[in-house]
């Protein structure tokens, strides 16, 4: 299945598709046509989900039965961005990003309870290095994030690097996740909140390595 779009609706049909025991490809609604025409092409998605509606291949049966996942099944199909070439599907599987996800809740301490923000668009494994225009003014980002009481944070550096003056306003963030480039903050900078620098290719389902920066320590070198 492939999920064009990003919204609540998105988050329920990416839930829909898995508990069908189907994979699924998201693509950014922003995508070049062409781009995008050729991912829904070449990955021969039976059901495409988009917010106006479900196109499903006529030739499929439809069931509303739950179809138990395997740890080995596929999970979802990322597109790679294709600067070197010809964009390529890098295929996940259930354990893979499971691994990742479980890791994830751990180290930062996710539950029921906890308002994490959610920037990057489905279409990219962590989205780090997708930077929409919205947060490009640093006061909007400290203002949606103060308003809505967010405890977790992931972004790109330069988005970190756009706040920086006003961290001191982020009362309620514990953690801001990053990677994908060198943070580059003025030498001796302190953050008030714990900073994971994450690294992995799409291939290794998101991320293979982390430094994690304790509060309030000093920064002498970028990272």
């Amino acid at each position: 299945s492939v999920v064009v779009g990003r919204g609540a609706w998105s988050i329920a049909a990416l839930l829909g598709v898995t508990k069908a025991g189907a994979a699924y490809v998201p693509i950014d609604e922003t995508e070049a046509p062409d781009r995008a025409a050729w991912m829904r092409e070449g990955c021969a998605a039976h059901l495409v989900a988009t917010d106006s509606g479900v196109e499903l291949d006529p030739d499929v049966e439809g069931s509303s039965r739950r179809v138990p996942s395997r740890p080995d099944q596929l999970a979802y199909v990322i597109f790679t961005s294709g600067t070197t070439g010809r964009p390529k599907g890098v295929e996940i599987e259930h354990r893979a990003i499971a691994n990742t996800v479980l890791w994830a809740r751990e180290a930062l301490k996710l539950g029921p309870g906890v308002r994490s923000g959610h920037v990057a668009p489905l279409s990219f494994d962590a989205g780090n290095r997708h930077v929409y225009d919205a947060l490009t003014d640093a006061d909007r980002v400290v203002e949606w994030l103060t308003e809505h009481r967010v405890e977790v944070f992931n972004a790109a550096p330069v988005i970190l690097r756009f706040v920086y003056p006003r961290l001191s306003e982020l009362d309620s963030l514990r953690v801001w996740t990053t990677g994908g480039e060198p943070l580059a903050l003025p030498r001796g900078a302190r953050l008030p909140f714990q900073l994971f620098f994450e690294y992995g290719p799409t291939e290794a389902s998101v991320a293979t390595s982390c430094e994690v920066v304790a509060q309030d320590t000093q920064l002498d070198e970028a990272l």
